[in-house]
This record gives structure tokens, C-alpha cells and sequence, in this order.
């Protein structure tokens, strides 16, 4: 599983309009959350889910996250495909943890 700071810089990496638009998604025990800029889209197309912005004292910043249950992947998937939103999700370590 990678650390919040290697998080924080994988969001900070974006170079171009293509990169903006990929949500990431990173498995944190039974949730799946997506932080900074990946929040960000989730909460612009689909909508009712909750930010948290806890200050993280490895990168002296605020960092932005919502989690989901993976269950509901598939929803939020849908209505992203309905808005016509290119959406890449990777799941980090998804197969290593199973």
C-alpha cells in the first residue's frame, strides 16, 4: 500500500488536460478512497459523497479524501458514465491484498 505522501505526490503529477480527467482509487482496508484532485472528481460527478481534509504532518499539508465501500463502485461508475466523464480507476494493491 503506498503512503499518504506517496499519494499526495502521485496527485500532484498531473501534466495535462488527460491526467485531470482520471480518478484514482486506492484500497484502505475494507474502503476505497481517492484524495486530493481524484476526491475532487468524485464528489463533482457523483455528487452526495463527504470530503474529509485532515492535515497530514508527512507532507505539512491538507489533504482532501472521500471513501466508499467497493460495493458501490459500480453506481458511481454508471453515473459517471452517464455524464460522459473519462474515468480510469486503479486499484492499488488490489490483487496483492487478496
Amino acid at each position: 500500500m503506498q503512503s499518504i505522501p506517496e499519494i499526495v505526490e502521485t496527485e500532484k503529477q498531473r501534466t495535462n488536460l488527460f491526467e485531470c480527467r482520471i480518478a484514482k482509487l486506492y484500497r484502505v482496508g475494507s474502503f476505497m478512497r481517492a484524495y486530493n484532485w481524484s476526491a475532487w472528481l468524485f464528489v463533482k460527478y457523483r455528487g452526495n459523497l463527504k470530503v474529509s481534509n485532515r492535515r497530514v504532518k508527512a507532507v505539512d499539508e491538507s489533504v482532501a479524501m472521500v471513501g466508499f465501500p467497493p460495493s458501490s463502485i459500480e453506481n458511481i461508475l454508471l453515473r459517471v458514465r452517464r455524464l460522459q466523464l473519462i474515468l480510469m480507476v486503479l486499484l492499488m494493491l488490489f490483487f496483492r491484498l487478496q
